[in-house]
């Protein structure tokens, strides 16, 4: 597996998930359309090993978009649409 910055956004959510377990996966999965639990399930399909490195990397880049001074890009009449 290459490192985060060669990696495209479902192979970065497939890690986060993997290391996060399957239980916090089986979760955000609930929330998910079809369309990307699909997208998401062939990513963390296609690992079969991850370097601890690259983890760290996945990891760390979400901890920093996290707590960027310019926030996060949310749709958040869409998330509350499917909330309710």
């Amino acid at each position: 597996m290459a490192n985060a910055q060669k990696l495209n956004g479902p192979q970065k959510a497939a890690i986060f998930l993997l290391t996060m377990g399957e239980e916090f996966t089986s979760q955000i999965f609930s929330k998910l359309e079809d369309a990307e639990i699909k997208k998401l399930s062939r990513a963390i399909s296609r690992i079969h090993e991850l370097p601890p490195e690259t983890i760290t990397d996945v990891l760390n880049e979400f901890s920093k978009a996290l707590s960027s001074p310019m926030g996060m890009k949310v749709k958040g009449e869409s998330f509350v649409k499917n909330l309710i």
